[in-house]
């Protein structure tokens, strides 16, 4: 999920778009988009080790500052 605007040479880089990083969408439209869809109860938790993670993805584009990885949660 998207924590900030993303830069263009992450935008534009097929890695990143293999990767899902590129296309990240921020935490207030994937709120937005499970509540337009009927979804309650909504929790959007990072996950602890999510900076570890992306760190090892792509250490020189430092991708943790734009984007961490979530536990989604809701119910219908």
């Amino acid at each position: 999920m998207a924590t900030a605007e993303l830069p263009a040479a992450i935008k534009n880089d097929l890695a990143m778009v293999a990767r899902c990083i590129a296309g990240a969408e921020d935490i207030v439209t994937i709120r937005t988009m499970m509540e337009n869809t009927g979804f309650q109860n909504i929790k959007l938790v990072p996950k602890d080790n999510s900076k570890e993670i992306l760190t090892n993805w792509s250490p020189e584009k430092k991708i943790d500052n734009y984007v961490t990885s979530f536990i989604i949660e809701g119910s219908k």
